[in-house]
């Protein structure tokens, strides 16, 4: 476990950003995506809110394929929907990944 602790980087998503959550009167939830900085390879997934049994099999998906955070931002996904919550949680992973492998760079 504290290998898993200490290389894992986390970024989330507030539901209450997308229009549809705020739509369908449910505007408050979050997306945290787990993924391994080193390969950006994604090591789980937290969904709290309203839809989430809709939304974690997306995750799931990923995971089970052994795919990257780059796979939410690869898909395409319908507008407006909850499931494009998972792109803004992966941009901002990935954001934090560049600043972390630019801290690796200078060490």
């Amino acid at each position: 476990m504290l290998a898993f602790l200490a290389c894992k980087d986390i970024e989330s998503a507030w539901i209450s950003a997308e229009n549809r959550a705020v739509a369908t009167l449910h505007p408050s939830g979050m997306i945290k995506l787990v993924f391994s900085p080193t390969d950006k390879k994604l090591l789980g997934a937290h969904i709290i809110g309203e839809q989430a049994s809709e939304l974690i099999h997306i995750a799931s998906h990923v995971m089970l394929a052994g795919g990257p955070i780059d796979a939410f931002i690869d898909a395409v996904y319908n507008y407006p929907t909850l499931s494009d919550s998972y792109q803004y949680a992966a941009y901002d992973g990935l954001e934090k990944h560049a600043k972390w492998t630019e801290e690796q760079t200078k060490k």
